[in-house]
């Protein structure tokens, strides 16, 4: 496997009808789903940060979680 980092960025909340304009030569689709759902899109070692970003989002803070770290509680 090759090295990669992972970042979620909060975006904020879309209006009705707002478009995403993707950048092809980065991204391929994009999905709205349910934190819950989440696994099902994700490989596992991705599904503790979506946890950490909601946190984040509602503490409004930074979570940091380096490789390897587990969800802090």
């Amino acid at each position: 496997p090759k090295s990669m980092m992972h970042f979620v960025f909060d975006g904020g909340t879309l209006r009705d009808g707002s478009e995403i304009r993707l950048q092809y030569e980065e991204l391929d689709e994009y999905r709205f789903v349910e934190p819950g759902a989440v696994t099902s899109y994700l490989p596992d070692y991705s599904v503790p940060r979506i946890g950490a970003a909601l946190r984040a989002r509602a503490e409004r803070t930074v979570i940091y979680l380096p490789s390897g770290e587990p969800y802090p509680a």
